[in-house]
């Protein structure tokens, strides 16, 4: 970690809003007077919905930066949004829609509980501020938002982010509302699927910043010591298991628990000056009043929801293992990353993954500057489909500091047996395929192209290749055929 970087807790927090401000000033449209955004964008990047919950966070930053303009802005944006809340129907009552223009239909129940933590700390922290007419309406509206968020929670099994916001919401609204509720302690979950991901694992802890004032000493002191061991000082980065991270271009997308580290350690990586749209959840953050012990190096095993995972943190590179089947069924396999290895600095997070291809099962095995991964080829392979016989796939991104040689020549083609070198920045990486059961004729290509987790291909990007790939191209194989690959690092 660069010491010279890191700044106090006071001024992560300020910083972290000025981060969701510029987020949401880019975005806004001065001829609605509100910030427009879609979740599915099309073939164009004119965006014309009008979405709820990224404009009740525009809201809140605005009312942090306590100006008298930002102020009033935000005044006038909240009176706006609370007119879209659900006011009738039995199972939408006090819930608000996706987009102001699919009023009154609430498509997504899930919606009104990631608002209960924003329309909690507007109350809470700038009633006094927005008069008395909108105060009344913004804690009626509030109340309406809890009782629908309680109900939704009760009928039908929520994921765990969204109920722990829903248990930790129960005391909060009930002391800041003074409701009449019995006070309760959040249920204590096992180490799910969910705190794998890094996109939950914020939502987590936006979620126990409402009840608790230092997460270590929660029910939750589990969840806080998996991000605090998993966290790298080198890269200012989550390097644990990857049960859903993205890749936005060159590096790993920034996801709501970056920012939480962010104001955690008081050190901002650059990739948090990307302004994506994810920065609006910066004013969400709380001050921790916590601190993590920062280690150069760790090693954690487990299993969540039958997913055997691994990680292994060096000072220098660090590794992930998730040994898991390929199912394309399954709607978040782009997001898994059975392997994972991670290097760079704050400047720069660098990442080879071993993701997509053709098997049945991928396990890795993890030590110390080394991994081995075994492939499980499936019993079917069609060699004139030209993605389907890519059977054995790694990819990693094509920053400029990449050389790529084999057997100490540059080629873009290899054999099963070659010593493949890849040299970047601090780290050099051999790595050698091989046959371990079964037979077949193989061909090796290094070629740019992207993982399967990138999110930067649309519109104009679409064409573009982020990544080099190393991959097994199948001329033919026996049904039952395994592939193994070796990867030896050395931090320079």
């Amino acid at each position: 970690m660069n010491e010279e970087k890191k700044i106090s807790a006071e001024e992560a927090i300020r910083k972290l809003n000025e981060l969701a401000l510029e987020a949401g000033k880019s975005r806004l449209n001065p001829q609605t007077g509100y910030l427009h955004h879609c979740y599915h964008p099309g073939e164009t990047e004119l965006h014309v919905t009008i979405p709820i919950y990224e404009n009740m966070l525009y809201a809140y930053s605005l009312l942090k930066s306590k100006t008298a303009e930002n102020v009033n802005e935000a005044k006038a944006l909240i009176s706006g949004l609370l007119c879209f809340q659900s006011q009738e129907g039995e199972f939408s009552k006090g819930n608000f829609p996706i987009y102001i223009h699919e009023f009154p239909q609430c498509k997504d129940r899930l919606l009104g509980i990631r608002l209960l933590p924003v329309m909690l700390w507007i109350y809470k922290q700038f009633s006094h501020v927005l008069g008395e007419d909108l105060c009344s309406k913004l804690r009626n509206s509030s109340i309406s938002l809890f009782n629908f968020c309680k109900k939704t929670s009760e009928e039908k099994t929520v994921p765990l982010p969204y109920q722990l916001t829903v248990e930790c919401a129960v005391n909060a609204y009930a002391a800041t509302f003074e409701l009449d509720i019995k006070n309760t302690e959040t249920s204590t979950a096992s180490f799910t699927r969910d705190c794998l991901d890094t996109h939950s694992q914020g939502q987590i802890l936006t979620a126990l910043q409402m009840q608790y004032e230092k997460v270590s000493e929660s029910p939750w002191k589990f969840i806080w010591d998996f991000l605090e061991n998993s966290y790298d000082p080198n890269t200012a980065a989550y390097v644990g298991p990857a049960a859903q991270l993205y890749q936005d271009r060159l590096q790993p997308e920034v996801t709501t628990m970056d920012l939480h580290y962010a104001a955690i350690t008081g050190v901002f990586p650059d990739r948090l000056n990307d302004n994506s749209i994810v920065m609006l959840r910066a004013c969400m953050i709380q001050p921790h009043n916590d601190s993590l012990k920062l280690t150069h190096s760790q090693e954690d095993r487990g299993v969540s929801d039958g997913l055997l995972w691994h990680y292994l943190k060096g000072d220098g590179c660090s590794m992930s293992a998730i040994n898991s089947s390929l199912d394309r069924e399954l709607s978040d396999w782009k997001g898994l990353l059975p392997f994972r290895m991670v290097w760079g600095d704050e400047n720069h997070v660098s990442t080879l993954v071993a993701q997509g291809g053709n098997y049945q099962t991928l396990s890795a095995d993890l030590h110390e500057n080394e991994a081995s991964l075994v492939y499980v080829l499936s019993e079917e392979v069609d060699v004139e489909n030209r993605e389907q016989c890519r059977e054995v796939i790694l990819s990693f991104d094509r920053n400029e500091t990449v050389e790529i040689d084999v057997n100490g020549i540059r080629a873009t083609t290899f054999q099963v047996g070659d010593e493949i070198n890849v040299k970047s920045k601090n780290i050099k990486t051999s790595i050698l395929f091989s046959v371990i059961e079964g037979d077949g004729d193989f061909f090796g290509h290094i070629m740019p192209g992207n993982r399967v987790s990138q999110l930067a291909l649309k519109n104009g990007n679409r064409f573009n290749a982020y990544d080099w790939q190393l991959f097994l191209r199948t001329l033919r194989r026996s049904k039952n055929c395994k592939i193994g690959v070796r990867i030896k690092i050395k931090v320079t």
